[in-house]
């Protein structure tokens, strides 16, 4: 199961979605004149 390789792809691509939307939220709330 853990050996799949679609699993890996699969969660690393949902890692990645994460952290993007974090840093946008972040950066959209932590600067929001646009620094």
């Amino acid at each position: 199961m853990l050996t799949r390789p679609t699993f890996w792809v699969v969660l690393f691509l949902l890692a990645w979605i994460t952290l993007i939307i974090v840093q946008i939220s972040l950066g959209m709330g932590a600067a929001p004149d646009g620094r």
